[in-house]
């Protein structure tokens, strides 16, 4: 109970942050309906640019897209880069759904869950990220709780390959705006289970958004 009255009131705690931080920041214009904060944009690299304007292209595309940059070229900051510049967009999807940015639901291995969650209080505090892994501290109802309050103040929800596959009824069910899958050779094999329980998470567009960061093997 405690848990979860803690968690409450860190999302109360970071949504107004946010509304603040958005009404202050000095923002670079990427397109004409993104834009990001200025001191999130310095700190990338030119070709980090060039990715997020990629993935802001893909987005009014209405498309997914695979990110497949090289090891050790920054994919996990370019992710979280464009959700910040997905925050702060202008425009409505096609539903009207979501304006700025809706639930998110990424999918790591485990080995790199808390490496996302790190990069993402560095980036990005404001963001609503909460972790789901079957050896976590939530467990029964207090799962579908937590899921459904990620829903409802549109916010991050990370977990493994394998609590996914685990706890499928309870996640791919939920409407989500986008899907991240992390290192997408996880699902290479189109008749697996995993690849099957990916294929079944229900998001805003058809047939899935979902940028697969993929490390490509010659």
């Amino acid at each position: 109970m405690y848990g979860e009255i803690k968690f409450v009131m860190m999302v109360i705690f970071k949504s107004i942050v946010n509304v603040l931080k958005q009404s202050d920041e000095d923002l670079h214009q990427i397109t004409e309906d993104f834009s990001i904060p200025q001191r999130v944009w310095e700190r990338l690299f030119d070709y980090q640019h060039e990715a997020v304007r990629w993935m802001c292209d893909l987005h009014v595309k209405l498309c997914g897209g695979i990110l497949g940059d090289e090891m050790g070229l920054g994919k996990t900051v370019e992710v979280i880069a464009f959700l910040v510049a997905l925050s702060f967009s202008k425009s409505y999807e096609v539903s009207e759904r979501y304006k700025y940015l809706g639930p998110v639901l990424l999918v790591c291995p485990a080995t790199v869950i808390y490496q996302w969650v790190n990069e993402f209080h560095k980036w990005w505090p404001p963001f609503r990220v909460a972790v789901l892994h079957q050896s976590g501290s939530y467990k029964g109802s207090s799962r579908s709780k937590l899921i459904n309050e990620i829903i409802r103040t549109n916010g991050i929800l990370v977990t493994s390959y394998k609590t996914l596959v685990c706890l499928q009824k309870n996640i791919v069910s939920k409407n989500w705006h986008y899907v991240i899958l992390d290192e997408g050779h996880k699902i290479r094999n189109p008749t697996a289970q995993v690849t099957q329980c990916c294929k079944l998470v229900s998001c805003l567009i058809k047939n899935l958004i979902c940028f697969v960061i993929y490390e490509f093997f010659f």
